[in-house]
């Protein structure tokens, strides 16, 4: 029980490591769009600074420091902030959380903090700064306000190199949240090849708007062709929607497969005793003691206790020196339990190989075995490797034929090692078996009857250790929904951010537009189907490489426990859609609330 609930409380720690780098990567992908945007609004003050003869180091740096102060002040707020929900993680973990715990933010954490608000402004605003102090004043003059589009190979280069920085900034937090080095780069190489795909998917989704726009209405071609006209700026807003969702995706996808790892198995009854060391002749008779209608009694289980000699012809001594890690007290002994069944009990399922065989063994080449999947891992067996056991001072020799995993939440009788029928029939063996629909007020007078009528068993009272582990396992997921629930409310509203800071960029348009005669109505609804379109192309794309990044995820982190959750999905892909649709309407409505002549001077 301590082995599987290490194992658990180990996922969950993965679990909040992956949601703390997701959330790390959501906020500085709205803050390097919200302080990009505030140094680009400031660029025509730039160009008359250096037309006024500054330095263009002053000049620029000049608005780098008050990216820096809003920087540090939003660290000193995220410190407050954090102080504030600490009683309320408190109590979310209570009982996980060691007692007398103090939980509180460190010196150390608070520094972190402010260098990151800090040095995250300068760092996530270089790309713009490059871009910037390459260009003449007289560019940022213009009325667009950037700078031209004809560039050299060089120049657009820059703004790619001065991602770099904030690459290693990235790479070094999330290291830090999820504990290795290892962890940081797959997480931030990983997240660096997801934007390339991304990108690539949005420029292939913008090149075809051109051909579509030619056979659509009036309104969606003037849709079409606007985004196809700014179609850099679109796959930049594409590819910043769809990373920010897809890495909100992930998160429900791994907390729905944390959560069937924790929960209770459906469809199973857990056990309230124990029944150890049952004779074989005693089971028809334990069968009559339990009637219909009462406690139930599980199929007894055989059980031989015997040894390892040898893995694939090396000695097993030798063998857990070469495989096995040496903190594994499991195998500092040779002895161990075995067991066969007829047919897998309701927690087993293969993962790997075939079934075992359904007839017996005839005692005629090597019989068949199947591996618990966690031990196959520990012990460093696979499938096709042949082990030689000793029972009762007879060697016997077989060869794994599929991995297994089993539900040890389901507190049924399970063994590492199964054998294929008929191997054990001729050794000494017991049996153990589980009851369970005991109520309270029946066990002791229960356990009293059955020690009366079976003096040599031992019966024992298994029913506080599953409630434990139930309770524990019953506040891990309610942590898990939690988090799960914070970084997708963290996502969206990075998505309004990212969606609000592009709408008003796009007054210039909207305002021609009403300049052209088209009405409000006209100027809403265009723009909500430009938005609207971005996102719900964001919003597909992110679910649907959400199902492989998950997959992969759980297949790193958490031991291939994965369970797709189309519900969350689809309410992402809703939700993204809305959001940018209506974000872009509200930043729209604060420009058509201003006049036209306002907007051109």
């Amino acid at each position: 029980v301590n082995r599987r609930l290490g194992r658990v409380i180990g996922f969950f720690a993965e679990f909040l490591g992956l949601a703390g780098m997701v959330s790390l990567f959501l906020a500085g992908l709205a803050a390097a769009h919200l302080f990009q945007e505030q140094l680009r609004a400031r660029s025509r003050e730039t160009a008359i600074l250096l037309s006024l003869g500054a330095r263009r180091a002053a000049a620029l740096g000049l608005h780098s420091g008050v990216l820096a102060v809003l920087g540090l002040a939003a660290a000193l707020l995220a410190i407050l902030f954090a102080w504030l929900l600490l009683p309320l993680f408190a109590l979310l973990f209570r009982g996980l959380l060691p007692a007398g715990l103090q939980l509180g933010i460190g010196p150390a954490d608070a520094v972190l903090a402010v260098i990151v608000g800090v040095a995250g402004s300068f760092l996530f605003c270089l790309p713009v700064s490059l871009r910037l102090a390459a260009v003449q004043p007289l560019h940022l003059l213009q009325d667009t306000a950037e700078p031209p589009s004809a560039q050299t190979a060089a120049l657009r280069l820059l703004p790619l190199l001065g991602l770099l920085p904030a690459l290693g900034l990235l790479f070094l937090l999330a290291s830090r949240l999820g504990g290795s080095l290892l962890s940081g780069a797959v997480f931030t190489g990983g997240l660096a090849l997801l934007l390339g795909i991304l990108f690539l998917i949005a420029r292939l989704l913008l090149a075809g708007c051109r051909p579509l726009a030619a056979r659509a209405g009036l309104t969606l071609r003037i849709v079409l062709r606007n985004l196809y006209r700014n179609r850099l700026a679109a796959a930049s807003l594409f590819t910043a929607l769809a990373a920010a969702l897809l890495l909100v995706a992930l998160i429900p996808q791994a907390e729905r497969g944390l959560q069937a790892e924790v929960s209770r198995p459906e469809g199973m009854e857990l056990p309230d005793l124990f029944l150890v060391d049952i004779q074989p002749e005693q089971q028809q008779p334990l069968a009559d003691f339990f009637p219909d209608g009462g406690p139930r009694l599980s199929d007894p289980a055989p059980m031989v206790r015997g040894r390892i000699v040898r893995i694939n012809g090396v000695p097993f001594a030798d063998w857990r020196q070469q495989h096995v890690d040496s903190e594994e007290r499991v195998f500092r002994r040779t002895e161990f339990n075995f067991s066969s069944r007829e047919q897998l009990d309701a927690s087993e399922t293969v993962v790997r190989g075939r079934p075992m065989s359904t007839g017996p063994w005839t005692g005629e080449g090597m019989f068949e075995i199947s591996v618990e999947q966690q031990f196959s891992q520990r012990l460093g067996v696979t499938i096709g490797d042949r082990m030689v056991f000793d029972i009762q001072g007879i060697e016997l020799e077989g060869e794994v034929v599929n991995l297994r995993r089993v539900r040890w939440n389901s507190f049924q009788p399970n063994f590492f090692l199964l054998f294929q029928r008929g191997v054990l029939d001729e050794a000494p063996r017991t049996y153990l078996a589980s009851v369970s629909r005991v109520t309270a007020a029946d066990k002791v007078e229960l356990m009293r009857r059955l020690s009366a009528a079976f003096p040599n068993l031992s019966v024992i009272d298994v029913s506080r250790v599953v409630e434990q582990f139930s309770e524990i396992a019953g506040r891990l997921a309610g942590a898990l929904r939690f988090m799960a629930g914070l970084a997708m409310v963290t996502g969206l509203v990075a998505v309004f951010a990212i969606a609000r800071q592009e709408a008003l960029r796009r007054e210039r348009e909207i305002n021609l537009l009403r300049v052209l005669g088209a009405s409000v109505g006209r100027v809403r609804l265009l723009t909500m189907l430009e938005f609207g379109l971005v996102g719900a192309a964001a919003g597909l794309s992110a679910v649907l490489l959400s199902y492989a990044a998950s997959w992969a995820v759980a297949w790193l982190l958490f031991d291939r426990l994965w369970r797709f959750d189309w519900l969350s999905a689809l309410l992402l892909f809703i939700a993204a859609t809305l959001v940018c649709a209506g974000t872009a309407l509200f930043a729209a409505d604060s420009v058509l609330r201003r006049r036209p002549v306002a907007l051109l001077g």
